[in-house]
């Protein structure tokens, strides 16, 4: 016998399929919970789409009565304002990712409207390593060492963190020059690595798994390499919190 789904998901806006996010998360979720996936788009595993019928009739013969529901939105949530608001009433969380959105500005408007919590997934995805960054560069040493490089680079297999970390950085240096190495594809998107050097100094951060190493180079030392925990599966709390 089946068992009854955790929770459900509608997917709206996946028209052209799943990014690396979307499809990185779902995977995630399936491996360890029971859920239904509603979409009028695009199927995901073998639960297939909806009939294209005005939202959210089309969803409704098919919910689940006390089961969280989530809006998954696979691109800019503010095309689907009139399908999101109509389902706001059911819904306990939408997620989103925000290398989707071209106009940062409408979209917080937007969510500011919106009484249930939104949750970005490129955000959850890039937290791990903007911790890790933030706490070598803390350091005054490390710091000095960042702002003096003349060459930075992301070598990573995931373009999303690549890109989104480039842009935190450029922050900072607003006129350093970034590189994104990309990775094939087959490496696991949890390895990524960081590096910055000048002036015979450096500073690389590798990550793998669930840890990141951490090598400093200075003129007159080469420090031993420490370990520093990578946050990751951030997505899940979400479920396991507002499920139990």
């Amino acid at each position: 016998m089946q068992s009854k789904p955790l929770f459900q998901i509608i997917g709206i806006g996946f028209e052209d399929g799943f990014s690396p996010l979307f499809d990185q998360t779902l995977k995630a979720l399936k491996r360890k919970f029971p859920f239904k996936w509603l979409s009028k788009s695009h199927s995901f595993g073998n639960q297939k789409m909806l009939p294209n019928a005005p939202i959210p009739i089309v969803f409704y013969p098919h919910l689940i009565t006390d089961t969280p529901l989530y809006l998954f939105i696979g691109d800019d949530p503010t095309k689907h304002r009139e399908a999101i608001l109509e389902l706001l009433p059911l819904t306990h969380r939408i997620v989103f990712s925000s290398d989707n959105v071209k106009d940062t500005l409408a979209l917080n408007t937007f969510l500011r409207q919106i009484p249930c919590a939104p949750t970005d997934l490129l955000d959850l995805f890039t937290r791990g390593w903007r911790h890790i960054l933030s706490k070598v560069l803390s350091e005054k040493e490390n710091y000095d060492i960042f702002m003096a490089s003349d060459q930075i680079s992301i070598h990573t297999s995931f373009p999303p963190l690549g890109t989104f970390l480039k842009k935190w950085l450029e922050t900072m240096l607003k006129s350093m020059p970034i590189e994104i190495i990309h990775q094939p594809k087959n490496t696991h998107p949890a390895i990524t690595t960081f590096s910055c050097k000048g002036k015979g100094e450096a500073i690389k951060i590798a990550s793998k798994n669930t840890y990141a190493t951490v090598q400093i180079t200075l003129k007159k030392r080469c420090e031993l390499p420490y370990n520093l925990p990578l946050e990751t599966d951030l997505i899940y709390p979400f479920f396991t919190e507002e499920c139990s």
